[in-house]
This record gives structure tokens, C-alpha cells and sequence, in this order.
């Protein structure tokens, strides 16, 4: 039963922080949709979902090795562990800023205006500030600094939403950007004093074979964060093309809604990382992972229900008039929602064995369908296209990461 409590204990504190947190960003949507327009609110949800990719690219994915390598070692290798990853992802971060200057200078020169040249400079700052502030907290993980991880998380919403509340009513768009950069840094300050992370960083410890061992498990990781946009946010720069930014900020309301079950499951998942760590390989660890999928499918199953049959209801509570055309994609967009979580559910199996290429396999799966699927049906049904391919790309996503944890628990 200790394997049960620990999970469940661990699932309560990261609850403490990160619940409350996220209720807070859900009641911002009515504040954000009443100040901004539909059009400035697809601006700003694209300009996100540029920045969502581009944060695992331009640092390698790093931010997952800071996690996952420090558990269990001593002060010293989690210091060069944690000096050798920061180093080294920051010169290659300004390469990699310097390499998008160059591309939205092309850009700008062939006359191709779209989000990604109009928000340029908002992209970079929020980029640069979502970068440090990811990285750090992810190393509190690794470091066993569970509460201070969580408390970040409130930290960083609170001054989201108090940020918000001074600056956006006076200066619309320009302030939902300043608000997320200027909450991103100040909690990263945060992360790093009250965790002591930064006593971790020396230059003796830099060590560029330290950073070849973290970016050989992380780099896998990259192509897996591209096939995750692919199925997720792929539908923006055709959507842009084919509904305009409008028709994105619809779409970005109507994905605010099933978020409650990524909030669920996204706590949940913090702590099933930790057990999945600890108890994979061990006696009855096959009969754990199953319960604890049976019960967690028929919970978020449940959940996916009543959001489907209230969604009508939640647009009028949680969004301004202007955006209720958003609830008739909401049970679609919410089933999608459960089949990624079933598939987060899964996937800690690969972390346990480090094998990160099966999540590579499996996101190439989802993400050819989802590419295919979206250039197939944005141009035939519009929004409903990108609902009908974000559903369909994330049950084939599920069911190949299924069948890879079916062989991994067939080998133990």
C-alpha cells in the first residue's frame, strides 16, 4: 500500500499548487475576452502556440533532462548536472534567436506578413522569458524540491492575473504580452531563490560531456515536441490563412473549456512520473498501473461528460457573448482531450525504461494524421476541420502508445 500513499500524497501537494493556480487562469478567460477582441485573442493564442514550439526546439529539449538526471545523485553531479545543461542551452538558445531574426528579416523582405512578423518581438521576449522560468522549475523536480515547484506555479498565475489586471484594460494585446513576460521572469527569480537552485550553478562544474549525456536522452525528445505541435497547433498557420484570426480565437476559447481535463490530469501526471520512477520493475507494479488506468479513464471519462452536455452553459459563465459560438466544439475538442491524457497515462512507461524513441514513434503517428487531416479538411470545413483532425490524430496517438507500454510491461 505504500506505493498507493505515496502517490496519493504526492498528487495532494502538487494539487496545492498547481489547482488553485490554474482556477484562476480559467476565471481570467472572461476578463481576457472581454478586453481583447475575437481577432486580438487569436493573435495572442497564436502567437503562444509559436512560442510552445519553439521552447523545446531552440533548447533542445533540456528542460526534461534537468529533471530527470539529478534524482538520486549527490549535491556535487546534480551541481554539474545543473551548470553543464544552463551553459551550454544558453548559447545555443542565442544561436538559435539569431537564426529567427534572420528568418523574419527574409520574411519582411518578401513581404510575407502573417503573426509570426507582426508579434516578432513579443514572440522573442516571451520565448526567452518562458525558457528560464521552465528550466528552472523543472530542476526543483529533479532536486526533490516538490513545494517549491508548486508554489511557482501559483506564483507565476497570480502575477499573470495581477499583472494582467493593471496593464491590459490601458493597453489591450501589448498587455497580455507584458503581463506573461514580465510574471515568467519574476517567478523564475522566485524558483531559483527560494529552491537554492542557484548554488547548484559553478563554473568548474561546466562540463561538455556532462551536456552530451543530457541531450542524448533529450534530443529524442525534440522531434517528439514536434509531432506534438503538429497535432495540436498545426491547424494555426492554416487556419490564419483559411478563417483568419478570428476563427483562431473561437477555436482558442472553445480549447479553454476540455483544458480542465489536461488541468486533472496534469497534476495527476506529476505525481505518476515520480511513482512510475520508483516502482517501475518492482512486484505488482503491473497490477498497479493498470488500476490506476481504470480508475483514472472512468473518472476523466466522467468529467468529459458533463463538460460535453454543460458546454453551452460554461461559454455563457466563463467567456464574453461575442465568443459563443465557441460551445459547439467543445465535446469533440473535450473527447480529444481524454484520448491525449490516456496517452500522457501510458507514455510514463517509456521514462521508466528511457526509451524516449517510443514516444517518437508514436507522435509520428499522430502527427502525420493530424498534418494530413488538417490540410485535408481546414479548406473543406473550416474550424470544424481542425476540431474533426485535433479528435482523430489524437486516438491514433493513444493507440500506438498503448500498443508500445503493452510490449515494455510484457518484457517485466
Amino acid at each position: 500500500m505504500t506505493k498507493y500513499r505515496r502517490l496519493f500524497s504526492n498528487t495532494i501537494l502538487v494539487s496545492i499548487g498547481n489547482l488553485g493556480s490554474k482556477l484562476i487562469a480559467l476565471l481570467m478567460l472572461p476578463f481576457y475576452t472581454r478586453h481583447l477582441s475575437v481577432s486580438d485573442f487569436g493573435a495572442s493564442d497564436t502567437v503562444i502556440v509559436y512560442v510552445s514550439l519553439l521552447m523545446g526546439i531552440v533548447t533542445l529539449s533540456i528542460a526534461e533532462s534537468l529533471f530527470i538526471f539529478p534524482k538520486g545523485k549527490s549535491k556535487d553531479e546534480q551541481s554539474e548536472i545543473f551548470s553543464s545543461g544552463i551553459t551550454f542551452s544558453f548559447i545555443v538558445l542565442c544561436f538559435s534567436v539569431a537564426i529567427l531574426i534572420a528568418l523574419n528579416y527574409l520574411f519582411l523582405s518578401l513581404d510575407i506578413l502573417h503573426s509570426f512578423t507582426q508579434y516578432f518581438w513579443h514572440l522573442c521576449a516571451l520565448l526567452f522569458a518562458m525558457i528560464i522560468q521552465n528550466t528552472t522549475q523543472q530542476f526543483t523536480r529533479g532536486i526533490d524540491q516538490l513545494i517549491v515547484y508548486s508554489m511557482s506555479g501559483i506564483v507565476l498565475t497570480g502575477l499573470t492575473a495581477t499583472l494582467g489586471f493593471m496593464i491590459i484594460p490601458s493597453i489591450g494585446l501589448e498587455g497580455f504580452f507584458l503581463s506573461l513576460i514580465l510574471a515568467n521572469l519574476i517567478t523564475s527569480i522566485y524558483t531559483l531563490v527560494h529552491s537554492k537552485a542557484f548554488q547548484y550553478w559553478n563554473t568548474k562544474y561546466i562540463d561538455f560531456s556532462k551536456y552530451k549525456e543530457l541531450i542524448h536522452y533529450s534530443i529524442p525528445l525534440i522531434p517528439n515536441a514536434l509531432m506534438w505541435w503538429i497535432i495540436s497547433s498545426i491547424n494555426r498557420p492554416l487556419l490564419e490563412k483559411e478563417v483568419g484570426l478570428e476563427g483562431i480565437g473561437i477555436l482558442a476559447v472553445a480549447l479553454k473549456v476540455p483544458s480542465a481535463i489536461n488541468v486533472l490530469f496534469g497534476i495527476f501526471m506529476i505525481a505518476w512520473q515520480a511513482s512510475v520512477l520508483e516502482e517501475f520493475g518492482k512486484e505488482g507494479y503491473k497490477q498497479f498501473y493498470r488500476k490506476v488506468f481504470l480508475i483514472l479513464s472512468g473518472f476523466l471519462g466522467l468529467v468529459a461528460v458533463l463538460i460535453s452536455v454543460f458546454s453551452t452553459n460554461i461559454i455563457n459563465l466563463i467567456a464574453d457573448e461575442k465568443f459563443i459560438q465557441s460551445a459547439e466544439f467543445i465535446p469533440l475538442l473535450t473527447a480529444s482531450a481524454f484520448f491525449a491524457a490516456l496517452s500522457g497515462l501510458v507514455g510514463a512507461n517509456f521514462s521508466a525504461v528511457k526509451q524516449s524513441k517510443y514516444y517518437f514513434y508514436s507522435s509520428v503517428w499522430g502527427a502525420c494524421s493530424a498534418l494530413l487531416l488538417n490540410i485535408w479538411l481546414i479548406p473543406i470545413h473550416g474550424l470544424w476541420g481542425a476540431v474533426y483532425a485535433i479528435l482523430l490524430s489524437q486516438i491514433v496517438m493513444f493507440l500506438f502508445r498503448q500498443n508500445y507500454a503493452h510490449r515494455i510491461l510484457k518484457s517485466i
